[in-house]
C-alpha cells in the first residue's frame, strides 16, 4: 500500500470524513479486525466503517481483547492470525 501524501496526512483526512475509498462500492468479503487497546480505530469508528460497507456479502467486525494498534508485532498475535485465518476459511 502506498500513502502519496503520508501516513499522518491520510489518517487526518480519513478522520474527518475523505476517505480514498468509498466503502458502500466494496464488494469482497470484507473482516475488519481491531485490537481493544487500540487508539487508531474506536468502536465508533469501526461501527461506522462496517455499517457503510453495504455491498459486501461478507462482512466481519473483530475485536481482539489486549490488543494494540500494532498486533502482528505483540506477544497475542496468534490472536490476529486466527482472526484473519478464520475469516478466510469461512
Amino acid at each position: 500500500m502506498r500513502t502519496p501524501s503520508g501516513p499522518r496526512a491520510d489518517m487526518l483526512a480519513a478522520w474527518s470524513g475523505d476517505l480514498p475509498y468509498e466503502p458502500d462500492l466494496i464488494e469482497a468479503p470484507t473482516c475488519i479486525v481491531r485490537g481493544e487497546w487500540g487508539s487508531m480505530c474506536t468502536d465508533e469508528d469501526a461501527r461506522g466503517l462496517f455499517a457503510a460497507i453495504t455491498s459486501s456479502p461478507l462482512r466481519q467486525d473483530v475485536k481482539i481483547s489486549e490488543g494494540g494498534h500494532l498486533m502482528h508485532l505483540e506477544s497475542g498475535r496468534r490472536a490476529l492470525y486466527r482472526a484473519a485465518a478464520g475469516f478466510l476459511l469461512v
